[in-house]
């Protein structure tokens, strides 16, 4: 309980009579450190949500507390990160699927460009992989254009690919 006579009010007013006493200060932050330790437990065990019940359950005692406020933001940094991560892994997956079906620039909304536009904007990283992907089943599909006789659609396709990634040596040496 951390109503008005708990231990935590207890210190904090002693805090406020005594605010250079390091023992009363350790003290308090010793006890405010095993109050949010469910809470920070849960966050380290990866349940944003469990961490994010225990420390709501904790504000109106000591949601204007510093350490309270750390460890809300902390909560909300860790439930961003999963957030983008579940965003980064949708592209992905959602490119991978329009790549196997050579939905490369088309159909507008739905296709491989578009995926890997979007997810340069949240994976630089991931995006560069990606790219490097696409342009070589461009350029493969390129190579099978010309080897049809189909000249206007390679050239498109290896326009696309450098389009996709400038520095692609094979695409440059198609071309």
């Amino acid at each position: 309980d951390l109503g008005a006579d708990s231990a935590y009010a207890l210190l904090r007013q002693a805090a406020q009579i005594a605010p250079g006493d390091a023992a009363l200060g350790a003290a308090q932050q010793k006890l405010l450190a095993r109050l949010l330790a469910p809470s920070r437990g849960a966050l380290a065990a990866g349940d944003i949500d469990g961490a994010q019940s225990r420390l709501d359950a904790l504000a109106s005692s000591l949601g204007n507390d510093p350490a309270w406020r750390k460890l809300r933001d902390e909560i909300a940094g860790a439930r961003d990160a999963v957030q983008r991560s579940a965003r980064i892994a949708e592209q992905q997956l959602r490119f991978d699927q329009q790549l196997a079906a050579r939905r490369y620039a088309e159909p507008v909304g739905d296709n491989a460009l578009e995926s890997l536009n979007a997810l340069r904007q949240l994976d630089a990283g991931a995006a560069q992989t990606r790219a490097v992907q696409l342009a070589q089943a461009l350029i493969a599909d390129a190579r099978t254009a010309l080897a049809r006789g189909d000249a206007a659609a390679a050239m498109t396709m290896v326009e696309l690919a450098l389009r996709v990634q400038p520095d692609a040596a094979e695409a440059v040496a198609f071309k």
